[in-house]
């Protein structure tokens, strides 16, 4: 399965603009700002771009060929993602995540997301849920041979779905914030083949959970599933 191609695989980042100055030249760059804006995030979130890397302007400009204008819109958005901070007189980094970051993106995703598994058992239609049971299969049957890209990308699919089909647009505003931050990690982790096996087994209970109708089983599962996702990023990334 293309889980890149899936519709779902959208991922529903809204970006609660800053007021700036700079919104005419955001219209006459939107292009260069957008392609410039998806590959700077790209290589944060996939780690080509270590945390604490400086992301200097000249730099930029070299590597895609275009004006400083719509890198520093770029910037300025992937600031807003949180997966890059400036500090006044010192430049831009990717962002770095501690500890007790990953603790604080892991409780708030964990309190948005056993809400929105509960509301999703309530109100998923049959044929939403097959298209839920269809995508954890598809990553199951082949857990053994997937890649880390593709597994986090089918993951991020499940999850979106969940979201989706609870209904709530207030709780997808909410976690967009974290979204690419969670991704990060991911791939920060290079989660090994044997939490990728774990991961999908406790897929199969949130999915089970869905099939019974049962939304307190679907919680406890989800925040399982939560809890030993937040354990193994901590294990690897803050040691």
């Amino acid at each position: 399965m293309d889980y890149s191609s899936d519709n779902f695989a959208v991922y529903l980042i809204t970006t609660n603009a800053k007021k700036y100055t700079m919104s005419e030249k955001i219209s006459r760059h939107p292009r260069l700002n957008e392609v410039a804006y998806k590959e700077l995030k790209e290589k944060i979130i996939t780690g080509e771009f270590l945390p604490g890397f400086r992301l200097k302007e000249e730099f930029l400009v070299k590597m895609f060929g275009i004006s400083k204008t719509p890198i520093k819109l770029a910037i300025a958005k992937l600031e807003q993602d949180g997966l890059v901070v400036t500090l006044p007189r010192r430049g831009s980094y990717v962002s770095e995540i501690n500890e007790e970051t990953i603790k604080e993106i892991f409780s708030l995703r964990e309190v948005l997301y056993s809400l929105a598994v509960k509301l999703a058992v309530s109100n998923i239609s049959d044929e939403d849920f097959a298209k839920l049971e269809k995508v954890h299969l598809s990553m199951a049957d082949d857990i053994e041979n997937i890649s880390l890209k593709d597994y986090i990308q089918g993951d991020n699919l499940f999850h979106h779905m969940i979201i989706e089909y609870s209904g709530n647009r207030l709780l997808r505003e909410c976690l967009n914030p974290i979204i690419n931050r969670i991704e990060m990690l991911k791939y920060q982790s290079a989660l090994s083949k044997e939490r990728r096996k774990q991961a999908c087994r406790e897929h199969a209970k949130i999915v089970d959970a869905f099939r019974k109708n049962n939304p307190r089983a679907a919680e406890t599962a989800m925040k399982e599933h939560l809890d030993n996702s937040m354990n193994a990023v901590k294990t690897t990334i803050a040691g």
